[in-house]
């Protein structure tokens, strides 16, 4: 198994499911989980407004985010999957 830094660049996809969950820790009020998840959801806006990705670490590897809100589940994985649920959603995506 490969460690992270074996690696040089870093590309981190986030899709609709991805920022759905996000959305749902950032009124969780002042803790860890809530501060976080409102970190994450300034950092995505700011991507989207720029539309395109953003370098958030320049140190081996480096590591860029992207939004990518039109990436949807493969409907050919919808029999062995379950698109209600959030993780299938992003396994169907990916």
């Amino acid at each position: 198994m490969a460690r992270v830094g074996a690696f040089d660049h870093i590309h981190l996809i986030v899709s609709r499911p991805v920022q759905a969950e996000i959305d749902k820790h950032k009124n969780r009020g002042n803790d860890r989980v809530g501060r976080r998840a409102r970190t994450a959801s300034s950092l995505l806006r700011e991507v989207i407004g720029e539309g395109t990705e953003k370098l958030i670490r320049n140190a081996g590897p480096d590591v860029r985010v992207m939004v990518r809100t039109e990436l949807r589940p493969d409907p050919n994985l919808e029999e062995r999957l379950d698109y209600s649920k959030p993780d299938d959603r992003l396994v169907g995506i990916a």
